[in-house]
């Protein structure tokens, strides 16, 4: 029979603190001692929290130079022909 493998402790403890609030989050790491698996785990999904809107940012960013390149072209294109 096929077994699922078992998680490891720092499996287990990224999935908890992927279900946390970022309050309950930065409270829990608070709580924890310093150079402890918990509070390296804790950092970690803080960080891909704020790196998320980061990349948000730059998809749009780049969107916008895209449609401002096409906006150009076109009118490059109308300038040559009328």
């Amino acid at each position: 029979m096929n077994e699922a493998p078992k998680k490891s402790e720092g499996e287990r403890l990224l999935e908890q603190v992927q279900g946390m609030s970022t309050g309950t989050l930065l409270e829990w790491i608070a709580g924890k001692k310093e150079h402890v698996l918990d509070v390296w785990i804790g950092r970690y999904e803080l960080e891909r929290r704020r790196a998320k809107w980061s990349e948000i940012r730059s998809w749009v960013t780049i969107g916008i130079s895209v449609a401002a390149l096409i906006v150009s072209i076109v009118a490059l294109v109308l300038k040559k022909n009328g």
